[in-house]
């Protein structure tokens, strides 16, 4: 993203729309900086790292479907 990172960007759905920011899953596909680490380890982020297959992707999706996924906030 030209003028923000992942980061920045769940700073601002969390603000301004939390309900949203409860329903991302962030998706990365270099190697993870220990902030990074931090960031996805902590308050339930959820993520998917890069190569996934549509069966991760539908597995972390339906995840909400079924009441199972989602941050806390």
């Amino acid at each position: 993203m030209p003028d923000m990172d992942g980061l920045g960007l769940d700073r601002e759905l969390t603000a301004r729309h939390p309900g949203l920011a409860r329903r991302t899953v962030f998706v990365s596909g270099d190697a993870l900086t220990s902030e990074t680490q931090r960031f996805l380890s902590g308050a339930g982020t959820r993520s998917i790292g890069k190569a996934f297959s549509l069966r991760d992707l539908r597995q972390e999706v339906g995840d909400w479907d079924t009441g199972g996924g989602g941050r806390q906030r």
